[in-house]
């Protein structure tokens, strides 16, 4: 082996565990996103908990209306995002088919969001 193909040997080295060290931090930083991404509705999470403990202290009899309607809000809410998704097969938000993807992703965003809302609101009046 020549000096030359020592070197080339070594730089191959020098970039492939540079390329590793860039791959390990793109998947820590990846992983760090993930996990702030989880944890962006926790005070939300601790809100409702809060709520529900006051309403069980306050009114114990209430606690099964209470479940019924989150339940019931809830899967409006999810109902209402597929209605969405079920009325503009190719308007959507985000796709990874780019032929999917709406024109105007603000109008289809507020689109969903004004579905999704509606059907919220009927859940909510019915008995």
């Amino acid at each position: 082996m020549n000096f030359r193909q020592l070197r080339e040997a070594i730089e191959q080295r020098v970039r492939d565990a540079t390329a590793s060290t860039v791959d390990a931090v793109s998947v820590t930083q990846r992983t760090r996103d993930e996990l702030i991404d989880l944890l962006r509705m926790w005070p939300t999470v601790i809100v409702a908990l809060l709520t529900f403990a006051a309403v069980y202290w306050i009114a114990p009899q209430q606690v099964g209306i209470l479940v019924y309607t989150v339940c019931k809000l809830s899967i409006a809410g999810y109902l209402g995002y597929w209605l969405d998704r079920w009325i503009f097969p190719n308007d959507r938000v985000e796709s990874p088919d780019p032929d999917k993807v709406a024109d105007d992703p603000e109008m289809a965003q507020k689109r969903r969001a004004f579905l999704v809302g509606c059907c919220i609101l009927a859940a909510g009046f019915m008995s």
